[in-house]
């Protein structure tokens, strides 16, 4: 290991200045991820079903699971990034990063959108004509569905988060860039932390401003910045948690970590039961700052969140979990359009279990046949070290 232009040092400094380690994993991530696309999977055929009363509100609430992949991917992401310059090595370079994210993505994404596009007639109340809402089709198939209120959640509705999710791949590198650039100046760490922290009180602001009239800014990258800066920052934090002199914020992080699953118990009981919730954008940003911690700070052996967590069902949804974002909705709107509408609370069930289902089949097959190859050859170009497989979260 080395620092940038000098002599490799005795020990790689993390943020705060000690030691750190390289290479750890968190296979509980993938359980975090699959929580987060079933709470979508639910949501979504409670809206496309129809349900009513408490019912409708649980369901609303659920739509939760998007800023946790958010927060995921911006965790696994930038702690590459974080551990290269603690180690004095150099970065992962930009090229390979976002050859790896492209080929994760766009394959199945175009085949997905082109077969949902073909399939409209029978899966959709619209027809091919009307598929793509009066938009050019290349809006979608190039991920700048966000950017007008027509094709913001038009054709595969969904895709609004990876409109998102690929502006922040984009970003990533030059802010590891710059940030790396600093550090290597003695610019202390907090810095990038405030700046970070700036973001989020920035884009919370803007999404909060537009949530409250329904507009569609708040499915554009800016207004979810917010959510990714929050991943950020605890990948910074666990890689200066390896060093022997935290920072404060370590500290603190390390503190709250055996609390962290009440408190997202808490929060998730209070979005679910509670009618109105006055202070929804605060919760909102508690329950993404803290669903990190029990997966990837918990360094007990044994405790309850891992055990769901670790479950092989849950880790299973969570390999496969952006074929299930793919998938699902069409597959819901399918049962939707011939079986379920209205729903009441059994056909509510019935038709999730049946979604679950066939989402996990379909999006298995697709895994196995076309996301797993290509991984395997991307993943041979400039390949870092990673905390876990990166994936794109589901909306």
């Amino acid at each position: 290991m080395r620092i940038a232009g000098g002599q490799p040092p005795p020990e790689a400094l993390g943020p705060g200045g000690g030691p750190v380690a390289r290479g750890p994993r968190f296979p509980a991530l993938e359980g975090v991820r699959a929580l987060a696309a079933l709470s979508i999977i639910a949501y979504h055929v409670g809206e496309l079903g129809q349900t009513q009363g408490q019912l409708s509100t649980f369901g609303q609430r659920l739509t939760l699971g998007v800023p946790v992949f958010f927060v995921v991917s911006a965790f696994v992401l930038y702690r590459p990034f974080v551990a290269h310059r603690a180690d004095g090595r150099p970065l992962p370079a930009i090229g390979p990063f976002l050859l790896r994210r492209a080929v994760r993505i766009l394959p199945l994404f175009w085949v997905t959108m082109t077969v949902v596009w073909v399939t409209s007639p029978l899966l959709s109340a619209s027809t091919r004509t009307q598929f793509f809402g009066g938009v050019p089709w290349w809006r979608y198939y190039l991920f700048t569905q966000v950017y007008t209120d027509r094709s913001s959640i038009w054709a595969l509705g969904p895709a609004w988060s990876l409109n998102v999710e690929m502006a922040f791949y984009l970003v990533l590198p030059f802010w590891a860039l710059a940030a790396a650039w600093l550090i290597r100046r003695k610019v202390p760490v907090h810095v990038e932390l405030v700046c970070l922290g700036l973001v989020v009180l920035s884009a919370t602001s803007y999404y909060n401003q537009y949530e409250a009239v329904g507009s569609y800014l708040t499915r554009t990258p800016w207004a979810n910045a917010g959510y990714f800066s929050i991943g950020m920052v605890l990948a910074i934090v666990s890689v200066d948690l390896e060093s022997t002199r935290p920072i404060f914020l370590s500290r603190a992080v390390r503190f709250v970590v055996p609390f962290a699953a009440t408190g997202i118990a808490v929060i998730i009981a209070v979005f679910l039961f509670k009618p109105v919730v006055r202070q929804f954008g605060e919760l909102r940003l508690a329950l993404v700052s803290l669903v990190l911690l029990p997966a990837a700070f918990d360094h007990r052996p044994v405790t309850m969140a891992k055990r769901i967590l670790m479950q092989p069902h849950i880790q299973r949804v969570g390999v496969l979990s952006y074929g299930v974002y793919l998938f699902h909705r069409q597959i819901a709107l399918g049962l939707r359009l011939y079986l379920w509408a209205p729903m009441d609370k059994y056909d509510y069930v019935v038709a999730l279990t049946a979604v679950i289902v066939l989402t996990v089949v379909l999006a298995s097959a697709s895994y196995r046949y076309l996301e797993l190859p290509l991984i395997r050859r991307a993943g041979k170009v400039g390949r870092p070290d990673r905390a876990v497989p990166a994936q794109p979260g589901p909306s």
